[in-house]
């Protein structure tokens, strides 16, 4: 099977080829749900964020100007997805991934070190969950999917320094709340 790059996957597709597109689709779902789910911590809202991402995806490709990388172009859209989600959906409870697993033995040293150290990530979660809106994503994008401030800053609509800025604040705040 030969490997097409995404702009040639992406031309393709405007070239009117369908199966391009649900190759991007196959490439970059799982990415784009991770992430929507490390944002929301719901299953179901992530698939929704995922879902609306590429449909967005498929209404705009011909709007890619090729100024970035379209995985990077496409984060940009599940984050402004992930965006509109939060306004429609302010006030209602949000699943919080804080509560210790149950089912954990704490009979033996290393399931309470397990207890612990989930306790500690935990207390992260919750606190990263509180950040203000460029530093919870920048914190998101940099730790949960590893990447560069240049692609953050992209992502986010502002400089590289400013998505440098945010996260340092952020690992600050968390620093300060969690100990």
């Amino acid at each position: 099977m030969t490997s097409f790059s995404d702009d040639e996957l992406l031309r393709e597709f405007l070239r009117g080829d369908e199966a391009a597109f649900s190759r991007l689709v196959e490439k970059y779902q799982k990415r784009i749900y991770t992430l929507a789910f490390r944002l929301v911590r719901d299953h179901d809202a992530a698939d929704d964020i995922a879902q609306e991402t590429f449909v967005l995806l498929y209404k705009k490709a011909g709007k890619f100007r090729g100024k970035s990388q379209l995985y990077t172009w496409l984060y940009r859209i599940a984050v402004n997805v992930y965006k509109n989600y939060i306004r429609s959906h302010r006030g209602r409870e949000m699943v919080s991934l804080s509560e210790a697993p149950q089912g954990l033995s704490a009979t033996s040293a290393s399931s309470l070190s397990r207890v612990s150290a989930r306790e500690r990530l935990g207390r992260v979660v919750e606190v990263a969950e509180r950040l203000p809106y460029k530093q919870k994503m920048a914190f998101v994008l940099r730790i949960g999917e590893n990447l560069p401030f240049r692609e953050i800053g992209t992502i986010l609509g502002c400089s590289q320094n400013s998505a440098i800025v945010n996260y340092h604040l952020a690992v600050k705040k968390i620093r300060e709340q969690v100990g």
